[in-house]
């Protein structure tokens, strides 16, 4: 906070963007060793829409379990873009949500300059106190550490950047500006859907500090205006089918219950800006709540709601920032209820930053008021802020440290809730994936007393049991979630594979079969239903399985492999080749791949391609007999006897017991004339399979007067 002016204001706007980046760093330094956490592991870990960036699958997926990320391509693009960088390893991640949220620090400071200065001879300094310590609060701590929850902070930058946009549009008429603004509103619904308020807060914002009336800036800026269609226009494209389920919407909620719920929620987010303790990963679903219940709270958000619109008639610049406030949290607040959460700290990521600079507004103006414009309302003003970041600072750093385990996050919210059960499934989950499975099932037990159908437990105590070999407990678990959840393709998928291991083929078809209906784009599914009918000896059917589920899962090396193997047993060579040089192309060290892709071939008639192929499997694997026989078997149906018999030896001594390639040596060694070689081999292979026919025929013809 500063009371600087004229060219000292400038000189120090050049450092304020430098100090900031400097200050998130220290702040999030310990935040990069963690794991995934909650949605994480579903819109991540077990994503495959984000496994590539080509094709794109992260800009229109439509599975219902990943539906964190459904209809925001601009967070799922980056998700991809983190994979294709360093596939799961959870610090690129964070740091990448750090970038951002620093970012969204930079693009406020820039936002609170404009709008202040020239006007304010503080701009600067009241800019970068916001942004400071906007960047520093624990309360956003949950964006950075909580990895899909980028998508809110990539949001609120576009919101800013839109809003920034435009004042630099009005500010210099410069069309450029203006498009960019309509650009970053458009990256910003894509990213979620929170930005669709950001026309409305950019026109107020015209509306309050650049024009004298509405109709001033629309006679002048129309055009802008309605540019922000295409955005709009773009988003419900991407609501386009529901994408987000039943997480959102009146059907588990009415709209009285969930009002009361965010009057409570407002005034807890609030308490939390200005005493950020107890923080919480998720605070469960809405509450039954009559209006005795939160009396107080309604009415504290029906004063502040009425302040808000006089302040807009009477000191609209005084009353923008709060209105900002209600306006970035009405898309979660008001307008669309999320069912499974009547709270979180995400919601105030953005919002947060109204109420922040009206305190600052009014510390700035009371100091002046008491000590007078000059040195000392400098030196005060950085002095408390300078002492509420360092302690706002050191609460975030504390905070990234409950971060670093998922164990550790639930632990800390059932101390503070200990009757949320999402929170509990969260901590046994947590238990499951460390490998303390007793204490999982315990508390998975727990939360039955209380939510006696939840399929979600059944499914994971179905997964443990099945880990321990517990048939019986397995499919009584998996049984059960199914029941209640007949469309669980995972479900009925796992209860399959437990019905094939105690060998009930019958039943594990059909629940196969069932998870296919579920989902027909259920990769593992088709896998695991092609590999059990080609045991059955259904190669057909079993191919087209295989070849499904080496289509929707096109980075799998194995995949294609199993496809490939099933092709060849149908006899479909050509289709078989393409599903082998499929597999190498993902990993040309796939030794087995090269190998039968070597019998694909030289079964469709292409000889030079086989050899090709049996050359790089035997390079892929040094140690690998099977490719330097048919290695040796093609040489010397092209005359190049000698070279054949290289790699029959050095196949044999891959393997010694390697009859085929001892009986092939035999034949070599009589086309060359050498006698005794011959005999030795032929007597050799004998010795190890007396029955091997073609080596008894040509040891019979040689030794034939």
């Amino acid at each position: 906070m500063s009371d600087l002016a004229g060219k000292d204001q400038t000189q120090y706007s050049r450092y304020a963007p430098l100090l900031l980046l400097v200050v998130g760093c220290i702040v999030y330094a310990n935040s990069f060793n963690g794991e995934f956490i909650y949605d994480d592991l579903h819109s991540i870990s077990t994503n495959p829409d984000i496994r590539s960036l080509w094709p794109p699958d992260w800009m229109l997926p439509t599975d219902d379990v990943h539906e964190a990320v459904n209809s925001r391509p601009v967070a799922s693009f980056t998700l991809a873009l983190n994979y294709a960088i360093g596939g799961l390893d959870v610090p690129g991640y964070r740091l990448f949500n750090l970038a951002v949220h620093m970012l969204c620090g930079l693009a406020l400071y820039g936002v609170v300059r404009r709008t202040l200065h020239p006007e304010h001879a503080a701009a600067v300094g009241l800019a970068f106190s916001c942004a400071l310590l906007w960047l520093v609060h624990p309360l956003h701590s949950q964006c950075v550490n909580y990895i899909i929850q980028r998508r809110e902070s990539l949001a609120s930058l576009f919101y800013l950047l839109a809003l920034y946009g435009a004042i630099r549009g009005i500010d210099s008429r410069r069309r450029g500006w203006y498009v960019a603004s309509i650009l970053f509103c458009a990256l910003g619904v894509a990213s979620k859907e929170i930005v669709v308020t950001a026309p409305f807060a950019i026109a107020l914002y015209d509306r309050v500090y650049r024009s004298d009336s509405w109709s001033q800036s629309w006679h002048e800026r129309r055009y802008y205006y309605l540019g922000f269609g295409a955005p709009l226009l773009l988003l419900l494209f991407l609501l386009w089918g529901d994408p987000h389920g039943d997480s959102v919407g009146f059907e588990r909620v009415g709209v009285w219950q969930y009002a009361l719920n965010q009057c409570v929620a407002i005034t807890h987010y609030l308490r939390l800006m200005v005493w950020p303790h107890p923080l919480l990963l998720d605070y469960g679903p809405p509450k039954v709540l009559t209006l005795l219940d939160v009396a107080w709270q309604v009415l504290l958000v029906v004063a502040l709601l009425l302040c808000c619109g006089w302040g807009l008639v009477r000191y609209p610049r005084l009353a923008y920032p709060g209105v900002w406030f209600f306006v970035l949290l009405a898309p979660s607040s008001s307008v669309v209820p999320i069912v499974e959460e009547w709270a979180a700290e995400r919601r105030v990521y953005l919002a947060s930053a109204g109420p922040l600079i009206l305190v600052l507004l009014a510390a700035y103006h009371g100091l002046v008021n008491i000590l007078g414009a000059g040195k000392r309302v400098v030196l005060t003003g950085s002095v408390l802020v300078l002492c509420t970041a360092l302690a706002l600072g050191a609460g975030t750093l504390d905070r990234n440290r409950d971060y670093r385990s998922a164990l550790t996050v639930w632990e800390k919210d059932l101390a503070v809730r200990p009757n949320n059960m999402r929170a509990l499934r969260g901590l046994a989950f947590a238990h499951q994936l460390a490998g303390n499975t007793d204490t999982a099932i315990d508390i998975y037990q727990r939360t039955l007393q209380y939510e006696p159908d939840e399929p979600g437990v059944y499914f994971n105590l179905g997964l443990i049991y099945a880990r321990r070999n517990d048939w019986d407990a397995a499919i009584e678990h998996y049984r059960r979630s199914v029941h209640l959840v007949p469309n669980m393709a995972q479900g009925h998928n796992n209860l399959a594979l437990v019905y094939k291991e105690t060998g009930r083929l019958a039943a594990a078809l059909a629940h196969f079969r069932r998870a296919i209906e579920a989902k027909p784009d259920y990769a593992i599914a088709h896998k695991n239903i092609g590999s059990m009918l080609s045991v059955r000896g259904e190669l057909g059917a079993a191919a087209q399985h295989l070849v499904t589920a080496a289509r929707l899962q096109p980075d799998d090396k194995n995949a294609h492999f199993a496809a490939g193997t099933a092709l060849r047993a149908i006899g479909q060579w050509q289709e078989a080749v393409q599903s082998y040089r499929r597999a190498v192309a993902i990993d040309p060290g796939f030794a087995a791949a090269h190998l039968n892709l070597g019998v694909s071939l030289e079964m469709a008639g292409d000889a030079d391609a086989a050899l090709a192929a049996y050359e790089a499997a035997l390079e892929a694997q040094f140690y690998f007999a099977g490719a330097a026989f048919n290695i040796g078997r093609l040489l010397e149906d092209k005359g190049r006897v000698d070279e054949a018999i290289a790699r029959y030896e050095r196949a044999i001594e891959l393997k010694p017991n390697f009859v085929e390639a001892l009986s092939n040596l035999g034949l070599a060694y009589q086309y060359k004339g050498q006698v005794d070689a011959a005999l030795a081999c032929y007597r050799r292979a004998l010795a190890i399979r007396p029955d091997y026919a073609p080596a008894n025929t040509n040891l019979e013809l040689l030794l034939r007067p």
